[in-house]
């Protein structure tokens, strides 16, 4: 649990908002602590608040087995308005829900735990097909794949019919 919970507070970023949170994300990500290496010379910087950040999550997800849910102050967003074109015009701004820091680290440790889940061999529900579903895979493959088949079509032309019948299928 503490090797996922560092990868994803490695992740962390200045800029991202720390939402309603009273923790601030720098101080999640960098409040590490210089301690004397057991051998050699030197220090190692150790994470302070990892181990008391994987037991909460750990009792989160305990609580979560009799009790359902999330914490309500975790459930709580503040909104905030984009721009995304001129800023005089009303229709260039669109609203975003910022939550905070600590749930959206429990939400990608869960994210990242089920999909390991997922994709371990003993389970092997999601097939190499759910391209969605892979970290390293997004939908751009049978993109890809479609744009090609339509070249194909345009060169090949079978029977002289230009027509391409393709269909992905989701489950």
């Amino acid at each position: 649990m503490c090797s996922l919970l560092a990868k994803h507070l490695k992740g962390l970023t200045g800029s991202s908002s720390s939402g309603l949170d009273m923790v601030a994300t720098l101080f999640l990500k960098y409040a590490v602590c210089d301690v004397p290496r057991t051998e050699g010379r030197g220090f190692d910087a150790v994470h302070v608040l990892l181990p008391l950040l994987a037991q909460l999550f750990l009792l989160s997800f305990e609580s979560a087995r009799v009790n359902p849910g999330i914490p309500a102050d975790w459930q709580v967003v503040k909104m905030t308005s984009l721009y995304k074109g001129p800023m005089l015009d009303p229709n260039s701004y669109r609203m975003r829900a910022v939550s905070g820091t600590m749930y959206r680290l429990y939400a990608n440790v869960i994210r990242s735990l089920l999909g390991a889940w997922c994709l371990s061999k003993s389970f092997s529900k999601v097939l190499d097909t759910h391209l969605g579903f892979y970290p390293a895979r997004n939908t751009l493959q049978p993109m890809f794949i479609l744009r090609h088949l339509q070249r194909a079509a345009r060169t090949i032309k079978p029977s002289n019919s230009s027509r391409l019948h393709t269909a992905f299928i989701d489950f």
